[in-house]
């Protein structure tokens, strides 16, 4: 862990001297990248990524390659979650299409840069390209609560519905096909069947884990550090007056956390962000100690306009 403070610390630096973070989103089925130079409120406007050649002329879900070079994001003829995958360079040239048929969604990038993992809708798993089954789920508990890859792309974190309508988060190992659950745990430290965990994503040097969390009463983020033995920790919960969070994301410097949410009182979807640099001993803390009690947390809003459909991918540059 103590590789975690010092990458911390450095990047606070860094950020400090004005190092600029990226995001690519999209909004109404169109692609954007901004720029973060420490206030959004002075950052130039979104920038439309222009995908050519077109395809099909809906993009959605997008994610930003480890290396920041492509993008990988579902395209469609008529704005659908699930359709084929592209990908493209950053600037949306040399687009194509390298997943195909109906009911694809949520790419992520390998560490390797050139296969993806996707949500196939229609199978009911999670699969990669450029073929091959990751994780089978079923219609009775589909995976469509998001994913991500880590410990160098050989294991899987995955929302899994369970019982009711509730979304629970477990690993998996893809080199040996061992399984294991993420414990929710609320504040209480005991185990609630009505905690609910979807969206996760894995920070860029693989340490932090982000998801969305719910449970009634509240709706948040919860963030988790990963041990010595490579296991994540306990929770730590914020909890935000925004809801419906979706399309959580982590910064180059994974200092702060993206995310898109209806704002309190709203009907539209904004994208936002969440400075870590300040409740770092919180996640780190949670790791070998009782789950800490419930932070109340206010998000920056990023000047993006408002849309119905948001999903923020960070940059890592």
């Amino acid at each position: 862990m103590r590789k975690i403070v010092i990458c911390i610390i450095a990047v606070g630096l860094v950020f400090l001297v004005g190092c600029a973070s990226e995001l690519v989103y999209f909004k109404g089925y169109a692609l954007y990248k901004i720029e973060d130079k420490g206030s959004f409120s002075s950052s130039p406007s979104p920038e439309a990524i222009t995908v050519q050649p077109p395809q099909g002329g809906n993009y959605s879900f997008p994610d930003v390659s480890p290396n920041a070079e492509k993008i990988a994001f579902v395209c469609s003829t008529s704005g659908q979650y699930y359709a084929d995958i592209c990908t493209a360079k950053l600037d949306g040239t040399a687009a194509t299409k390298i997943v195909t048929g109906p009911g694809k969604g949520l790419p992520r990038w390998y560490p390797d840069n050139t296969n993806i993992a996707y949500y196939d809708s229609s199978a009911h798993s999670i699969s990669r390209t450029p073929s091959g089954s990751l994780h089978a789920c079923s219609s009775l508990k589909p995976c469509y609560g998001g994913f991500d890859l880590y410990a160098g792309g050989t294991k899987l974190v995955f929302s899994q519905r369970e019982s009711g309508s509730i979304d629970k988060l477990h690993w998996k190992s893809l080199s040996d096909g061992s399984f294991g659950d993420i414990l929710p745990l609320p504040p209480s430290g005991i185990l609630d069947a009505n905690v609910d965990e979807s969206y996760p994503v894995v920070s860029f040097d693989g340490k932090m884990l982000a998801s969305k969390v719910q449970w009634p009463g509240l709706e948040g983020i919860r963030m988790r550090a990963m041990d010595d033995n490579g296991d994540w920790g306990g929770p730590f919960t914020m909890k935000l007056t925004e809801t419906a969070i979706s399309g959580i994301a982590f910064s180059h410097d994974d200092n702060k956390v993206y995310f898109s949410a209806v704002p309190n009182g709203g009907s539209k979807k904004a994208l936002y962000l969440i400075e870590l640099s300040n409740l770092m001993s919180g996640i780190l803390s949670a790791m070998t100690a009782s789950p800490p009690p419930v932070q109340n947390v206010t998000p920056t809003l990023i000047r993006a306009e408002s849309e119905d459909l948001y999903w923020p991918s960070g940059i890592n540059k």
